[in-house]
């Protein structure tokens, strides 16, 4: 569906509108995202991965929880030599796996003190082989974020264990560590500017993961834009993703 990440954001800002006077609580988000990559993920480069997701966030009192459903699509498999899979059309697209985020205080925001929040993670499986290649790896992780106020910038990090469950045999290796650290400040009244980088333990027969990103936000009210672009540093994985977002809240 070439036209899935336009369908999205116009979902967005009629929830935005549906809303009505902004809540003061912000219960309820509704985000979109439009994100395009190139390379990797057995794809030969330059052909494009193009997905778009919607994501859904409530909060309650003592936790909050979030839901994500993305749709892939891939184009340009016929302009390669050798297409990765026998068949393939010029275009392929489907549903990926939905994620769903959990996410528990262990300890309030304080001045000069670090705040944690409990994370757990599920994936399932159900997402679509696109273009050849299933993306519906099921799995769980659990893990722990920190947040701390340093002068101007604000410093953040995880760091997480991952269940790959629907990978073939019993190799530990498929259980991975993963963790993430960065910072962001706020440039004028408005806009918040950061990066950070992440890294994932080799998983089976793929080697470690690292990987950076850079984004600018601006926030006006209940809504926010945010874009961002991001590299990754091993083959078989996508060269540079760049995406849009927009959020609702409510």
């Amino acid at each position: 569906m070439r036209g899935a990440g336009v369908f999205l954001l116009a979902a967005g800002w009629a929830c935005a509108a549906a809303a009505g006077a902004p809540a003061v609580d912000e219960r309820l988000a509704v985000d979109v995202t439009s994100e395009v990559s190139t390379g990797g993920l057995d794809y030969p480069s330059g052909v494009p991965v193009r997905e778009s997701m919607l994501g859904v966030r409530y909060r309650a009192d003592g936790w909050a929880a979030r839901l994500e459903l993305p749709w892939r699509r891939v184009a340009g498999l016929a302009d390669v030599a050798t297409p990765p899979v026998p068949g393939s059309r010029a275009a392929d697209q489907g549903v990926g796996e939905a994620r769903l985020k959990l996410v528990v205080p262990l300890r309030e925001a304080a001045p000069g003190a670090i705040a944690a929040d409990l994370v757990l993670r599920l994936q399932t499986g159900s997402g679509l082989a696109v273009g050849g290649v299933d993306m519906g790896a099921a799995g769980q992780s659990m893990g722990v974020s920190l947040r701390r106020p340093a002068g101007d910038w604000n410093l953040f990090g995880y760091v997480g264990w991952r269940r790959a469950g629907t990978l073939p045999g019993t190799d530990p290796g498929r259980n991975a560590w993963q963790g993430e650290l960065g910072a962001w400040r706020m440039v004028g009244a408005r806009i918040e500017a950061g990066g950070y980088a992440s890294w994932r333990q080799a998983v089976g027969g793929d080697a470690m993961l690292p990987e950076a990103t850079l984004y600018t936000a601006l926030a006006q009210g209940d809504h926010r834009w945010q874009a961002y672009v991001r590299r990754a540093f091993t083959p078989g994985f996508p060269d540079l993703s760049a995406g849009v977002s927009y959020r609702a809240s409510f």
